[in-house]
């Protein structure tokens, strides 16, 4: 039943398009996967959680001490649910994700859930292309305005670009990557082709870098000593291949936008605004200046209304909590490279690959695109380290019992093993 609820709001978080009475409806999503995800107890990482409750509270403070009024307190208040229901989410998955066939139920959901989304978001492609209609859109665009439907680069019109029921067509691609990876796990090639083709046609150029660098560290942690110089072998064919697609004249988007990114300087980039007032940074870099501090200076730097958005996670927390706050979100994305790598004995390695390809994919589009932490994220994480849970079960029944809040801060932890 939980589950369900929570699958009902994971759906939600896909109409990123619309509102409900004013609410858009991800909020409304992610509100009833907190209401599904609500338990007293907790997955056994306690290091994970201790890192991610002493972040929330060192980012709560810093806002609390923070320049009065330079912040809406409505902006603070959605971080801070934004944060809450990021642990929750992965919190829920993982308990759940701890027997197979908690992890399978889940995983068929968002398999299903994925081709819809793909599919929709072909046929939404057409209507844009024959220039037969589009969805009944109600919300505004991400620049505070009418949303787009045809989307204008430095290298000319791309104006079909699939789009589907988000705002942007690298939210799009995003949502899809976790449904794609599992759905190549579970070598359903159908469904795969049906979403790598909607994540095709999005164009995105920030997901397509996050899911090659991904592979790339991903097998880093993932293969034997002996598949090494194949990986090498392939690695070199791909990036000399790339180069000299790269090189000459092209009509592929995605070419044409490397090739136009190559020619460059990080300022000149569309992230440039940002690179160009880092020197913002300077008096919260050690302790920081709250959540959205550096947002709304930057807006007031640039005279814009409203808060302008850093495009990266990392930076954002940085800028709202100082180093530690940042330092404590660090383990989130290194610690499921190593618990896999540390159980490579017990995985295939295509099952490494793609436990942890979409979570380094994340960390990438964090890195380049997305500033705040995702649903999509924290169920790929809570999948992966329900995995991990259920080869320890294996190992040790012992360590796969159900902690409890009180076991967090060194009580007794009276939970009972689950399968």
């Amino acid at each position: 039943m939980r589950v369900g609820y929570f699958l009902a709001g994971y759906v939600m978080c896909h109409l990123d398009a619309f509102v409900l009475g004013g609410v858009p409806l991800p909020w409304v999503g992610l509100c009833v996967a907190m209401l599904a995800c609500a338990t007293g107890r907790l997955m056994p990482f306690h290091g994970l959680t201790l890192a991610f409750l002493v972040m929330t509270t060192l980012l709560t403070l810093a806002t609390l001490v923070g320049e009065p009024g330079m912040v809406p307190g409505s902006y603070v208040a959605l971080r801070l649910v934004n944060l809450a229901g990021f642990f929750m989410v992965v919190n829920f998955v993982t308990l759940q994700a701890r027997s197979e066939f908690g992890a399978a139920q889940i995983e068929a959901a968002i398999v299903r859930i994925g081709v819809v989304c793909a599919v929709l978001a072909l046929g939404v492609f057409l209507l844009h292309r024959f220039e037969l209609g589009d969805l009944p859109r109600n919300r505004l665009g991400t620049a505070g305005l009418e949303q787009p439907i045809a989307f204008t680069f430095e290298i000319g019109d791309l104006s079909q670009r699939a789009l589907g029921s988000f705002r942007e067509p690298s939210f799009l691609a995003m949502a899809l990557v976790l449904p794609l990876a599992i759905a190549v796990k579970k070598r359903q090639w159908i469904s795969s082709a049906a979403i790598a083709t909607a994540i095709y046609f999005t164009y995105s150029m920030g997901v397509l870098i996050g899911l090659m660098l991904s592979l790339a560290v991903t097998a880093c942690f993932c293969l034997r000593p002996s598949h090494y110089p194949r990986y090498v072998a392939a690695a070199g064919l791909a990036v000399i291949t790339l180069a000299i697609l790269a090189s000459g004249p092209s009509d592929n988007p995605f070419l044409m936008r490397l090739q136009h990114m190559a020619s460059l300087d990080l300022i000149d980039t569309s992230r440039g605004y940002v690179y160009a007032n880092l020197g913002l940074l300077q008096e919260s870099f050690f302790l920081g200046g709250g959540l959205g501090h550096f947002e709304f200076a930057l807006a007031r730097e640039l005279n814009l209304d409203l808060p302008v958005s850093t495009l990266n996670l990392f930076l954002a927390i940085l800028a709202a909590g100082g180093v530690a706050s940042l330092a404590l979100l660090l383990p989130w994305f290194i610690r499921p490279n190593l618990l896999v790598s540390g159980y490579r004995r017990d995985l295939s390695v295509r099952e490494s690959l793609l436990l942890l390809l979409p979570l380094n994919a994340f960390a990438v589009l964090y890195l380049t695109t997305f500033e705040e932490l995702h649903i999509w994220h924290a169920t790929a994480l809570g999948l992966c380290l329900g995995r991990i849970c259920q080869i320890r079960w294996g190992h040790n029944p012992q360590r796969q019992v159900s902690p409890n809040w009180a076991g967090l801060i060194g009580k007794p932890d009276q939970g009972r093993p689950t399968g």
